[in-house]
């Protein structure tokens, strides 16, 4: 640990003075100057086409440092380092695409270190920064050479014909078994000689030739035909493939049985049919899942195919190894060693089958991968795994397992554990675990430890080594789940511009939800006595016309239990203001912008919270859901400021009250300055809704509403208050005489010689005032229901007056004419 500490604090300082104090472009000429030099020194033909062979070191000497930048980057990436299994993932042909090809690394090796000691200084460089920079450019070298070639599978196959070899042996029981020997002092060239002479030589068999691997399957099947003594063999499930690895072509595959032949033309049967029964429907991700399980049937059909002894050999020293080098992965085979003799088998056989491409193992068949969540495998299990069947194979080939053998099957299960660890890794996200588990739990408790601003990113996006992929609905992936392209985040980035982000996509059946066009909700509807009811998830384009219709529908906010369930509100956690759950699209957050930098909703006016106030559906505005959202956002946007308003009214209507009514009897300079405050605020409460009134003009937040009367024009919404027109009125009384005319009121009113005329008015003023201030008891939800009920039994009451008044006067008009 010492070491690799100090290893990462040289390669840290010194990139830091070559990226900040000299800078990339300077360090690429001084890359360039150095293969210039040691090119000249090796070749000895200065002079030649030295335009040309400018160009090309300049070329190189970009991807040097470029690929430099990408280490450094890398090794300080501890995001990218949990998925690293073997190796960085380094893309070498994007990294030298400019030169052309990826050049022999361990010859700029000398390169690279002449630079970094130039940049670092001939006086600090030492033997620790040549151990570092060797290091980290040995990473890219060992990665480079351990990538997949051509040939590694002829050379795999061969390794794989020596444990076949060596199984058949102990088959048949033979005692001479022990092979050539190995010789301790043998290099990798004689191993590989001996591997390449087993691979060619070849058996004469009739007229033609047969491969050594072909005689041994032969010899394999006639051995366990009379070692059963004429006994019926083992019938295979499912054309040889294990059920829980078995491709599911259609929705509707059902366990068959029989022979092997008739399992395989019943399979063919039915996938023909499902093909032609969902050829007109299929989407393209569904397209895509069935020619990637035809591209693995095909591979399982033209691959090298594994017995049923061998597997067990392989099993019986398998487990063994599990038990005594990773009890921890042994953990998760529940059932005893010889019921995972199928199991074995159909690994051993998909390896055989990717051996052209080890790493497209869990991209054609990504079910698979995630069936391993089921069992609780995490990434730090899978090279154990690997170095427990690479140990197998060891203890199988005995002293015919060479070092060349080694060596590449070491490669093979590197590349193939690569790849399920990039899967796991995604899994690791507790929102992604939770969607393949299907479990609304987990969900709940990953969401809960999620920022308030990043629940949404969560739910669309998953982080694997470092980079930020678009995450598919991960619960369509699912075996009782069919496959949704409507999913907003499948093949786009995580600022989608034009849909809703996925928030939660969990459904229980397995049976296709119908979807509209609003918010991807949450699959379960079961929510306050309507649990029997089957809901469904939407999807909404924010900026498409039918978003009013989509937020008529009330099943909409049915499918937000959790708002309800969870309390969605704000607490304190350690002191720090927290939001629980935070969905942004549906309340029209203005700071969400999309991937072309145009904002979301570009005014108020088409928010989908200012769309269910014009709607002015009670039933809507009163679903719980809503309720929340709207109580949500007023505490954290709204209350202060309508606070402040209310607050400033009452002081108005204090100092006029104080100026004119109850303090005209001292001395005149008190009444005097209240009168002046009075005064003063009044402009002030005019100023503001002047101002309130043209931002949201230019914002469109508007509704056919002036001051309590509909109309048939878009009004703001500060001018559709009738409390703002009570202090509208009576401020523009006030302020429509200047200071001396108000100073002449107060000081005749005062003395007790007003004007009826002023008395009126400064009652006029007084009972608005009053009555604008009460506006202030809606800050409470409680004092709020209070006013609503006695304004609408007063309405009541007094269309029950008028009726009464128009009774009696009719009564005493027909008196008076009877009379």
């Amino acid at each position: 640990m010492e070491k690799a500490d100090r290893r990462l604090r040289l390669i840290k300082e010194a990139w830091e003075a070559a990226s900040q104090q000299l800078g990339l472009h300077a360090m690429e000429a001084k890359v360039a100057a150095n293969l210039m030099v040691a090119s000249l020194a090796a070749s000895k033909s200065a002079g030649k086409n030295t335009v040309k062979m400018h160009a090309r070191q300049s070329s190189l000497a970009k991807g040097v440092v470029k690929l430099v930048f990408t280490l450094v980057d890398s090794v300080f990436d501890l995001q990218k380092l949990r998925g690293v299994f073997w190796n960085l993932g380094t893309d070498f042909q994007e990294i030298f695409r400019e030169f052309g090809t990826v050049p022999a690394l361990e010859k700029i090796e000398g390169v690279v270190l002449q630079t970094m000691e130039e940049v670092v200084g001939a006086g600090k460089w030492n033997e620790d920064h040549e151990d570092a920079w060797k290091w980290l450019w040995g990473l890219a070298t060992e990665e480079r050479v351990g990538r997949w070639r051509h040939k590694d599978k002829e050379e795999a196959l061969a390794a794989w014909a020596v444990l076949e070899r060596r199984m058949l042996q102990e088959l048949r029981g033979d005692e001479d078994r022990k092979g050539p020997g190995k010789d301790f002092f043998r290099d990798d060239s004689s191993s590989e000689v001996h591997m390449e002479e087993t691979q060619t030589k070849k058996l004469k068999w009739g007229d033609g030739t047969k491969e050594p691997d072909d005689m041994i399957e032969k010899e394999i099947v006639n051995h366990a035909s009379v070692e059963e003594g004429g006994k019926k063999r083992h019938k295979k499930k499912n054309g040889g493939t294990l059920d829980f690895l078995r491709i599911h072509i259609a929705g509707n595959d059902k366990e068959r049985h029989g022979d092997a032949r008739n399992g395989q033309k019943d399979s063919k049967t039915h996938a023909q049919r499902d093909r032609e029964k969902g050829a007109k429907d299929m989407d393209s991700h569904e397209r895509k899942k069935v020619e990637a399980a035809r591209r693995v049937q095909k591979r399982l059909e033209e691959g090298r195919k594994v017995s049923r002894e061998v597997a067990e050999i392989f099993s019986k020293e398998l487990f063994w190894q599990l038990s005594e080098g990773c009890p921890t992965v042994r953990g998760a085979y529940v059932k005893m060693p010889s019921a995972y003799v199928e199991t074995n088998r159909a690994v051993l056989q998909r390896l055989l089958a990717y051996l052209d491409a080890p790493a497209a193992l869990w991209e054609d068949d990504e079910e698979l991968a995630m069936r391993h969540l089921t069992f609780n495998i995490m990434p730090s299990d899978v090279p154990l795994y690997c170095r427990a069947v690479l140990r197998t194979f060891q203890k199988m080939g005995g002293r015919e397992w060479t070092n060349r053998h080694d060596a590449i099957w070491t490669k093979v299960l590197n590349l193939a554990g690569a790849g399920l660890s990039h899967v796991l890794i995604a899994a690791c996200h507790p929102i992604t675990r939770a969607l393949v588990m299907g479990s609304p739990n987990e969900l709940v408790n990953g969401l809960r430890e999620c920022g308030r601003g990043e629940r949404a990113d969560w739910a669309c996006a998953v982080t694997i080594s470092g980079e930020s992929r678009p995450r598919d609905s991960l619960a369509d992936a699912r075996e009782d789940a069919p496959a949704d392209t409507d999913s907003p985040c499948e093949g786009v980035g995580v600022s989608t511009p034009r849909r809703a982000r996925v928030v939660l996509g969990l459904r229980r059946s397995g049976q296709r939800e119908p979807r509209s066009d609003w918010l991807a909700a949450w699959g379960e509807g079961d929510f306050a006595g309507m649990a029997s009811k089957r809901k469904r998830c939407f999807l909404c384009t924010f900026q498409s016309t039918d978003l009013r219709l989509c937020l008529q529908n009330t099943e909409v906010y049915d499918l937000f239990p959790f708002f309800v369930n969870m309390s969605v509100h704000l607490h304190l956690v350690q002191g720090q203001r927290r939001v629980l759950f935070y969905l942004k699209e549906l309340w029209g957050d203005s700071r969400l912008k999309g991937e072309d930098g145009e904002p979301f909703f570009p005014t108020q006016h088409s928010a989908p919270l200012t769309l269910l106030t014009k709607m002015n559906d009670t039933a809507i505005t009163a679903h719980p859901v809503v309720d929340h959202l709207v109580n949500l956002k007023w505490d954290l946007y709204a209350k202060r400021r309508f606070l402040t308003v209310q607050y400033l009214s009452l002081l108005q209507v204090l100092s006029f009250s104080c100026g004119y009514v109850w303090l005209v009897h001292l001395p005149p300079e008190i009444g005097m300055f209240f009168r002046a405050v009075s005064w003063a605020m009044s402009a002030v409460a005019i100023w503001i809704f002047v101002s309130r009134v043209v931002t949201q003009r230019k914002r469109g937040v508007t509704r056919p509403l002036l001051f309590g009367v509909e109309t048939s024009f878009e009004c703001p919404f500060s001018s559709g208050s009738s409390w703002n027109f009570m202090r509208l009125v009576s401020s523009g009384i006030q302020d429509g005489y200047n200071s001396d005319v108000w100073t002449h009121f107060g000081v005749e009113y005062s003395v007790g010689h007003g004007h009826y005329y002023h008395v009126l008015l400064v009652a006029v003023v007084s009972i608005l005032l009053w009555l604008s201030a009460c506006e202030l008891m809606l800050v409470s939800e409680d004092t709020a229901t209070m006013i609503v009920g006695t304004y609408m039994v007063a309405g009541q009451f007094f269309r029950y007056m008028a009726f009464v008044v128009r009774l009696f006067d009719g009564l005493h008009f027909k008196s008076v004419q009877i009379g």
